[in-house]
Formats: C-alpha cells, sequence, structure tokens
C-alpha cells in the first residue's frame, strides 16, 4: 500500500472535484434554463458520472478483485495454452499501476502458467521495483516461467540485472540458457565480460565454472582460445570448453584442427565434438578439416561426415559426399559411399571407375551398390560390364561375392547390352543365380530370355529363372499365368509365389477358372493364391469352394484360408461349415479358423458344439473357450464336466480354470458358486485407449493403454488368441502401472503379414511385439 499512496491522493482529488462538478450542476437545475443550457446539463452530468465510474474501476480494492479472475481463469485451464496466457498478461497490464503489487505477489503462485502471465504482464508495466522479485524467477524450475523472467529482466539496463543473467547461464533448462546468452549479447560486452570472469574464477558450487567457460566463446578476450583449448582436456569442463569454442568462431579453427591431431587418439570423445565444432565453422573449418581426416580414425570420420552434413545446405551435400568419393583414402570413401546410399540428391558416380577398381574391396562393394541408386544409365552400365569382365577374366571362389554383386547392378542399372552381357553369364555354373536374378531386374526386355531358359527345362536354371520373371514385374504375368499349369511342380510352385509378390488382383478370375478345371495340376495350391491375392472376387470365390464343392481338399483349402483372412464375412462362412459339413478335418479347420480370429460372437456357437461326439473337436472348443469365453458363460459350459471322456474332461476343467482365474477348483458347482458371487460383484470393464502400428510386411499390430505408471507389457500366453480374456484379473493392476494389451500378429483384430508364405512362428511374435 506504501507504493500507491501519492497515487491515492490524486484519486481522493479527482473524486471530490468530480462530486463538486455533479453538485453544481445539480444546483444548475433549479435555476431557470438558458437557451440550450438543459441539453448542455445532461451531457455535463452524464460524463461526471462516467468519469466517477472510472475511478471507481481503477480503484485499488477493483483491480485487485480483477487480477484475482484473471488468475484463476488460468488456473483451473487443464493444460498449458499459449495464447490465453498472452492474451491475459496483456488485460492485467491494462489495469495500471494500481496491479503491480498484486501482479508481484502472483508470481509465486503454485501455478506456472499464473506465474508466467504475471511476468509477461510486468515486463509490459515495467515497474523499477520488480527488478528483485524478476530475478528470482530466473532461477524458476518451469521452464516457460522462467523464459518469461529472462525477457522481463533483459529489460532492465542495471548492472544488476547483467549479474542476474549472467548467473543463470547455467540454468538446467538448456533453452532457458540459450535465451539468457541471447539477451546478454544486446547488453555492454565490457560489463558482461568482466561478470563471466568473476563468476568463473568464483563460481555457484552447485553449478561449477562450466557454463562461464562456455560463455568466454561469446565473449572473448586475447587469452580466451588458450584457456578453452587447455580445458579440452579436462573432463569436467570439456563439453563446456566445446560449446565455448562453438561460441568463439571460425578463428579458432586452425588452433583447434591441431588440438585434435595431437589428442585425437586419447581424447576420441572430445575429439569427435571438436570435429562437429570445425565443421560447424563453414569454410575455414572445412579447410583445416581436409587435411585432418585421413588421419583420423574410422569412428571420427564418420562423425565428421555427419557433421559436415548438417551443418551443409541441402543443395550442397551431393558436393561434400563428392570430395569423399574421390578422396585417396578408402576410409574416407567408405564413409562417403555409406552416406550417399542414404542422401537424397548424392551422385555415386563421382570417380566411380576409380572406385569400382580400388585397392579395398569394401570400397568396390559399395561401390557397386551405390551405383544400384542410379538406375538405368549407359555410363555406369559401361562401367560396371568392364569391371565384370576384368574380375570374371580368373573365377575363384574368392572373387564369385563380387561377380554376383555385379552382375546384379548390371541388371539394375543396364538395358540391351545387360541382357547380352547376363544372358552368357547364366552359363557359368557358380553364377548363374546371379545372372538370371539379374535379368529379372532389367524387366520387360529380358522376358523372353527367361522363358527361353525355363523352356529348356533345366533343373537348375528353370525355377530360378521362372524366380526372376517376379522381379521383372507386372509385365511377366501373363506368362507366368501360363506357368501355373507347368507339369513339374516346383516350377508351379515357384510361378505361384511370384504372382503372390506381384500381388495383381486382376488375376483373380484367370486363377478361379484354373481351380474349376479338373485337369489344372496343383489346385489346392491355386486356392492357397487366392488368399494372397485377396479381394472382394477372391473371397466370393473361397466362399463358395469351402461350402459346394465336390473334391474336399479344395474344400478344406478354401476354409483354411479364410481362417487366416482379417474380414468378418468369413465368420458366417466358417460357421455354415462347422455345423453342416460332413468331414471332419473340414469342421474341424472351420472351428480352429473361429478361433484364431478370435470371433467373440462365436463363443455361444461353439459351446452349443462341445457335446460333439468327435473328442479331437471337442477339446479344441474347450481349450479356445478358455481364452475367449468370460464368467457370464461358466454355467452353460459347466455341463460338459459331466462327460465321461477324460481329455475333454481335463480340457473342460482346465478352460473354467482360466475363465475364472481359480486354479485350485475342480468341481462343477464350485465354479457356479464363483461365477455367482463374481458377476454380483463385477464392475463393467473400463474403456482403452486403443493404437495399432503397421510393420513393413504388412502386419498391422493392435494395443490398448490402460492406467499410468511403470509401463508393463501383457502378451496372451495362448497362441492363438486375443487379450480380451486376460483383462478381468490384469485390470487391476492398472492402478499402479501403465498396462499395455498386445494382440499378438494374426490373433484378435491384429493381422498377420501380406504374404501368407511369410513364416508367423514365434520369431516373428518376438519381433513384432519388441518393435
Amino acid at each position: 500500500m506504501m507504493r500507491s499512496r501519492g497515487k491515492m491522493i490524486v484519486l481522493v482529488f479527482l473524486t471530490c472535484g468530480l462530486m463538486w462538478s455533479v453538485g453544481a450542476a445539480s444546483a444548475e437545475e433549479d435555476a431557470p434554463p438558458a437557451d440550450g443550457s438543459a441539453a448542455k446539463a445532461v451531457a455535463a452530468e452524464e460524463a461526471a458520472e462516467d468519469l466517477i465510474e472510472a475511478a471507481q474501476a481503477l480503484s485499488p480494492e477493483s483491480v485487485l478483485q480483477r487480477v484475482e479472475t484473471m488468475a484463476m481463469d488460468l488456473r483451473v485451464l487443464s493444460g498449458r495454452d499459449t495464447l490465453r496466457i498472452a492474451n491475459i498478461a496483456r488485460e492485467l497490464a491494462k489495469l495500471g499501476p494500481h496491479a503491480v503489487a498484486p501482479l508481484l505477489d502472483l508470481m509465486t503462485d503454485p501455478v506456472p502458467m499464473v506465474r508466467e502471465a504475471a511476468i509477461s504482464a510486468i515486463d509490459q508495466l515495467h515497474p523499477k521495483q520488480a527488478l528483485p522479485d524478476l530475478i528470482a524467477r530466473l532461477g524458476d524450475e518451469e521452464g516457460a516461467v522462467a523464459m518469461a523472467a529472462v525477457v522481463a529482466v533483459a529489460a532492465y539496463p542495471e548492472i544488476w540485472a547483467t549479474r542476474a543473467l549472467v548467473r543463470w547461464l547455467a540454468h538446467p533448462d538448456g533453452n532457458v540458457a540459450d535465451a539468457v546468452m541471447s539477451a546478454l549479447v544486446a547488453r555492454d560486452p565490457k560489463t558482461v565480460r568482466e561478470v563471466i570472469a568473476g563468476l568463473y574464477a568464483t563460481p555457484p558450487v552447485e553449478v561449477g565454472p562450466g557454463p562461464y567457460l562456455a560463455a568466454m566463446g561469446r565473449f572473448p578476450t586475447r587469452k580466451t582460445v588458450k584457456l578453452l583449448l587447455a580445458s579440452l582436456s579436462d573432463d569436467k569442463v570439456a563439453i563446456d570448453a566445446i560449446r565455448g569454442l562453438a561460441f568463439y568462431g571460425p578463428k579458432a579453427a586452425k588452433a583447434l584442427g591441431r588440438w585434435v591431431k595431437k589428442n585425437y587418439k586419447k581424447e576420441p570423445a572430445i575429439s569427435a565434438g571438436a570435429v562437429a565444432v570445425l565443421a560447424g565453422y563453414g569454410s575455414a573449418g572445412d579447410k583445416v578439416l581436409r587435411r585432418l581426416l585421413p588421419r583420423l580414425s574410422h569412428a571420427l570420420k564418420e562423425q565428421a561426415a555427419d557433421a559436415l552434413l548438417i551443418e551443409t545446405e541441402p543443395e550442397d551435400k551431393a558436393q561434400v559426399l563428392g570430395r569423399l568419393l574421390a578422396h585417396r583414402d578408402p576410409g574416407l570413401k567408405k564413409v562417403g559411399l555409406v552416406r550417399t546410399l542414404a542422401v537424397d540428391g548424392a551422385d555415386p558416380r563421382v570417380a566411380m571407375e576409380e572406385n569400382i577398381r580400388f585397392r579395398d574391396p569394401e570400397v568396390r562393394s559399395l561401390t557397386a551398390k551405390a551405383l544400384q541408386l542410379v538406375g538405368r544409365d549407359e555410363d555406369v552400365e559401361r562401367v560396371l560390364i568392364t569391371r565384370y569382365r576384368e574380375v570374371a577374366r580368373v573365377r575363384t571362389a574368392e572373387n564369385l561375392a563380387e561377380r554376383e554383386l555385379l552382375l546384379e547392378s548390371i541388371g539394375i542399372t543396364g538395358t540391351d547390352e545387360a541382357v547380352t552381357e547376363l544372358v552368357q553369364a547364366t552359363g557359368q555354373e557358380d553364377e548363374v543365380k546371379a545372372a538370371l536374378r539379374g535379368l529379372g531386374l532389367v524387366g520387360e526386355r529380358a522376358i523372353s530370355h527367361l522363358l527361353f531358359v525355363i523352356k529348356t527345362g533345366d533343373p537348375v536354371r528353370t525355377p530360378l529363372a521362372v524366380r526372376a520373371l517376379a522381379d521383372a514385374g507386372p509385365s511377366a504375368l501373363e506368362p507366368l499365368m501360363g506357368l501355373l499349369i507347368h507339369p513339374v511342380r516346383e516350377v508351379r510352385n515357384t510361378a505361384r509365389q511370384a504372382v503372390a509378390q506381384i500381388r495383381e488382383t486382376d488375376v483373380v478370375p484367370s486363377v478361379v477358372a484354373l481351380i474349376k478345371d479338373a485337369s489344372t495340376p496343383g489346385r489346392v495350391q491355386l486356392v492357397s493364391l487366392l488368399g494372397a491375392l485377396y479381394c472382394d472376387e477372391s473371397f466370393n470365390a473361397l466362399k463358395k469352394i469351402a461350402r459346394e464343392n465336390g473334391d474336399h481338399g479344395l474344400r478344406e483349402a478354401a476354409v483354411k484360408v479364410l481362417a487366416q483372412m482379417d474380414d468378418p464375412r468369413a465368420y458366417p462362412v466358417l460357421k455354415l461349415v462347422a455345423t453342416e459339413e460332413l468331414n471332419q478335418d473340414i469342421r474341424y479347420a472351420a472351428i480352429n479358423g473361429l478361433i484364431w480370429q478370435s470371433d467373440l460372437t462365436a463363443v455361444s456357437f461353439m459351446i452349443g458344439l462341445l457335446d460333439y461326439e468327435k473328442d479331437f473337436i471337442r477339446k479344441a472348443i474347450a481349450r479356445a473357450l478358455g481364452y475367449m469365453a468370460g464368467p457370464a458363460q461358466i454355467e452353460a459350459i459347466e455341463p460338459n464336466l459331466s462327460t465321461p471322456r477324460h481329455e475333454v474332461l481335463s480340457a473342460v476343467r482346465d478352460s473354467l480354470k482360466r475363465i475364472s482365474f481359480q486354479s485350485s477348483l475342480e468341481l462343477g458347482d464350485e465354479f457356479i458358486d464363483w461365477a455367482e458371487e463374481h458377476l454380483g460383484a463385477a464392475t463393467p470393464l473400463a474403456d482403452l485407449r486403443q493404437g495399432e502400428m503397421t510393420f513393413v510386411d504388412g502386419t498391422t499390430m493392435r494395443y490398448w493403454l490402460h492406467g499410468s505408471g511403470e509401463p508393463m507389457l501383457v502378451l496372451p500366453d495362448g497362441p492363438d488368441f486375443s487379450h480380451r480374456y486376460l483383462r478381468p484379473v490384469m485390470d487391476k493392476l492398472s492402478e499402479e502401472r501403465l498396462l499395455i494389451y498386445v494382440d499378438l500378429p494374426g490373433r484378435g483384430l491384429s493381422t498377420g503379414p501380406r504374404d501368407p508364405a511369410i513364416p508367423m512362428g514365434v520369431e516373428h511374435d518376438v519381433q513384432s511385439a519388441a518393435t
């Protein structure tokens, strides 16, 4: 209140003057009005009332009330709202000098957004008495609040503000420390330099000299570079010395290069940081690095190359890589070639004739792989063919891998000349596999040559040529379709895999026609191909085969394919087969399909099948119900405990134990009693937060999150079931943990790979869950 006493006196005089004006105006009302004086009197009265209202609105009491109202508006927000904070800060500042005292009080409010808004409002009002409070907030644990304090303190020219800012160069939030440095750059450098030197000499115990050593690079003296270089060998402040050298700039390039040259073996980690600093120096650092890089270890060469690429503009990255590719040092060539494989716009053709013949075999190999990225190119094709002929003059086991890589690269980059070279290579026993693959990679130009190889009937070359057709793409579909009826089984199988790999569903009608033709060899395998080419037309064909075809082998194959599809339309088909099919193996496949798909609507349906006379089906159903059913179905399952079949009895009992999570129960009445008690006390399961991830092979894995805290991955222990059966018991753990429920690939709501040929064993499950 002492701060605003003078303003209160002025306000009292203003109010008294307004009241006198109003009294005079009311006295004049009794006098006879002159011409036009009545209207003027009314206007004067209204103006006086407005002034009184304005004075009342700016009273300390009303200002305090408005400040508290706006602060409460921020306190009730569920999350940080930058726009709301800025708007409220602006409105708080409009309240004028009376708002300063309550705003200073709000700067220690428990809610960070309130503190931030109060600091921003004080910054706009800029009262001198607020500087100590603002300095105190430089150390705020909330980064956004400290950032606002940096801006506010920087507006004060006093040396006290400078000292406070320098002190908080050591703020634990890196963004705040960077903001402090930016604020100091705008202040008197001599003063800043003196304060930094003082704090470096006698730093706060909890901070140490490091941050002030780094700041010396931005505010240097003649001795700064020498001090920073000497500090690189001190583990406690070496990282800060690196930052200081980065601040200092390109003038330190030569001295820093000499330090790296001398110390990179005994100080590899700090040398890596120094190399990155040199890369950031631009042309001066680049000049030093060119001389320095060949001397460094391979790891430092990689780090230097990466640092250079980070600091280089996108349009200039190819030039940097080109220098590495053309360098005589093999290590730099390898570093450049590896990065060429990943950097857009990089040109691996730089020094390609030298690199493809380089003495280091790894350089030659990386060059061939990098040249594949160029695509069809006559110059690259010529270089690769010439090099292949040089290597092939003496064919040995040692150079076989290089010859195979060259043949593959020729197929990717070449055209007609490549076809000729690759056809000749098919005559070499050790090169035939790579040569045929290369022909497939050439594409449409090589299809006729591959078909010729297939017609020869060579037992080794024919399957390889068929597989190569798949690499030729959709243009090879027509000959591949013809090979689906080849008399040799291996050729048919390879052709079928190739058609599945191309994944062109337009051929589905042709595949269906082949299946209908009784003379077609391998019709069961063609049914599986419909699963790889799955679409509406293939679903309809599979549905018809599963229910109507007279060949039980085709029916079983269709049921197994439908059982693997992530398509609810398959459920009714599988249920019909499970009840109407006469062949027990096919019925068993349909029931397993419903289990695999985790179709919860099939639970009551399966319970109805539990009294079927075939034990192997009853056992499968009982096992499935242990994962798919819930306590509500215990009463319906329990009568099956009366079966005399021991294996079925054990399966049903195990199922009930799993549903109830009561391993000690044995008798039917015990399970029913437990279910009644459980259902009477049960609460509905909570809704979970759902997500999904799709992998490279097309597998879509779905997962659900529940609770918060330390994460716990929950995996179903059954090989064919979803996460749902675990929830009644596992949900209770969500009070202290973040539960991550997972449906493994191909189970529950997760799907398997696009290609049914990809194995889905334990290894695939582990990799998917780990990802």
